[in-house]
């Protein structure tokens, strides 16, 4: 246990051990928590991020896929009011980007179908494809076929559905993204090649040559 006495604070077996006041290992009391003696208590130690995580599986075969890699904001967390870690947790990229095949079925078809097993009354009653109003495109809503009426089956559709049939644009956690990608593929990258034709790179893998090109070019021509 740990006892707070004028805004520093001590362990009960240091007291009891304590001959003197003046012996108590003193601590500061910082945000409820007994932390080291300083003049004015502890520094602020900011958050860092950690190393990013392996690339997620890609959550489509074809089309639109996306992956994902996450960090923590734990190399080392933030502590004495130190600030969090700038940037986002997790960054996207595009995958599986080639067409799907032939007569393939819409993906949210797909996600609609997916519940027909899952509930008896939608074994009886089979859902379809239903795009839904604007505010709520990257929501699951299923038509039940043969009625008027359907169903929200999920807060979100899987990562890479298309917001709507006219649109390239996909949903991710739940947001509809405009699909801007560097050439790293990153979505929201700003990454374009070098003169080189490298990715990110810095004109060094290839030579620029200067000067003025002389030789004559002749077209072709027909004698008569």
């Amino acid at each position: 246990h740990e006892i707070s006495l004028r805004g520093v604070c001590a362990s009960f077996s240091d007291i009891l051990l304590s001959l003197s006041p003046f012996l108590i290992s003193v601590q500061w009391c910082r945000r409820g928590q007994c932390v080291k003696q300083g003049d004015e208590g502890p520094r602020p130690q900011h958050g860092h991020w950690s190393e990013w995580s392996s690339w997620s599986a890609c959550s489509r075969s074809c089309e639109s896929g996306v992956t994902y890699r996450e960090r923590q904001c734990n190399n080392p967390r933030p502590a004495y009011g130190g600030k969090f870690c700038e940037g986002s947790s997790r960054s996207y990229k595009l995958c599986n980007t080639q067409d799907c095949p032939p007569n393939s079925t819409d993906y949210r078809a797909q996600q609609c179908a997916e519940f027909n097993s899952k509930h008896e009354v939608f074994a009886t009653l089979p859902l379809k494809l239903f795009f839904p109003p604007d505010q709520d495109v990257c929501k699951l809503y299923c038509f039940a076929e043969g009625y008027d009426f359907f169903f929200a089956l999920a807060s979100k559709v899987k990562d890479g559905t298309l917001c709507s049939q006219d649109s390239s644009n996909v949903c991710i956690d739940g947001l509809c993204e405009v699909i801007l990608v560097g050439c790293d593929r990153v979505l929201g990258s700003t990454a374009v090649p070098d003169a080189c034709g490298v990715c990110k790179g810095d004109n060094s893998t290839c030579k620029v040559y200067k000067g003025q090109y002389t030789k004559q070019h002749y077209t072709n021509r027909k004698s008569y």
